[in-house]
């Protein structure tokens, strides 16, 4: 069996609302798809989303379209799609970074791979070990109204894990934001706040509006991390 062809598709995918982050307000999901096919008919899928083109990291959908076309297609027809640890090995040398463009060709050699064998991927990857995932919703709306009527919506869904996207406007309003969505809710955050931000911050977003004391060293390891916790 052989790689006969790869196709890639770009598709700018509109949200159901705006969403606005700390570095721009997305209208769209930029996503390439990459299909693979085998000289025996087996063909497989795989994908990559950008948020906002080159903003999130350094690859957009359009140098994952070009990095795929021109620097891995060419090597990669007539390879036998089954070798995929060896294949993604010569992927990492030949392509430094861009994560994205190579993880949406490798995802679809595994689809291949489990299609060949009528098998689902999770059997290739040492079986499966929950049968259910927990899924985050992020709240980015412009109106906070708006916002804590999403997140009702939601919970009455079953979602139980929020991101609150922070960062676009003043430290201040942030705060308000959160202490109104902890009424609601208590969610997990993503904070777009630097760690000098999110240090001034959290004192102020503890229970109640009561100081929530956290140790400095704990609370900028988590600040560099990009990740917070608000506890309920």
């Amino acid at each position: 069996m052989k790689l006969a062809d790869l196709r890639v598709v770009r598709a700018d995918i509109p949200v159901r609302r705006p969403h606005k982050m700390s570095f721009t307000t997305l209208e769209t999901v930029n996503f390439v798809f990459v299909r693979l096919e085998t000289s025996d008919g087996h063909v497989g899928w795989g994908e990559s989303a950008c948020l906002g083109g080159p903003t999130w990291s350094e690859e957009s959908a359009e140098s994952v379209v070009a990095t795929i076309e021109r620097y891995i297609a060419p090597w990669l027809i007539g390879r036998d799609p089954t070798a995929i640890e060896a294949l993604r090995i010569e992927m990492a040398r030949r392509v430094q970074g861009n994560p994205f463009a190579r993880a949406a060709v490798e995802m679809a050699l595994w689809d291949i791979a489990g299609r060949a064998l009528g098998v689902p991927v999770y059997r290739l990857l040492g079986g499966r070990v929950r049968d259910r995932v927990p899924l985050s919703w992020s709240l980015a709306v412009a109106d906070p109204r708006a916002e804590i009527e999403e997140a009702h919506a939601r919970i009455a869904r079953g979602h139980r894990i929020f991101k609150i996207k922070t960062g676009a406007g003043a430290l201040a309003d942030d705060v308000e934001r959160v202490r109104r969505l902890r009424e609601a809710w208590a969610p997990r955050s993503r904070s777009g706040w630097t760690p000098i931000k999110a240090g001034t911050g959290r004192p102020r977003s503890g229970p109640s509006g009561r100081s929530s004391p956290t140790p400095s060293t704990s609370w900028s390891s988590r600040c560099r991390a990009g990740t917070s916790r608000v506890s309920p």
